[in-house]
């Protein structure tokens, strides 16, 4: 597993967000989604349903919301992040 600074500079595009990531995943555009710790276990079913369809690697961060955003240098929290392909 990657550290999340890792991700941060990696240089394919970084889209966060539960509908737009789960809209890119069902289009099968994302090589992997990082979720936070936090996030809702209902919400992270409907992401592992996806995996096996979609081809993308599913995993859950320690990181919660809260830290998750601040890394991204965001003011608001992030629970759900994909990297493009």
């Amino acid at each position: 597993m990657k550290s999340v600074q890792e991700l941060l500079k990696t240089k394919k595009e970084i889209i966060y967000g539960t509908d737009r990531v789960l809209r890119e995943a069902r289009s099968k555009n994302l090589n992997s989604v990082y979720v936070s710790s936090n996030y809702p276990a209902d919400m992270f079913v409907s992401f592992e349903e996806l995996v096996d369809s979609c081809g993308f690697e599913l995993e859950r961060l320690k990181e919660n919301s809260e830290e998750l955003g601040a890394m991204m240098k965001k003011n608001f929290l992030v629970s759900v992040i994909g990297i493009k392909k």
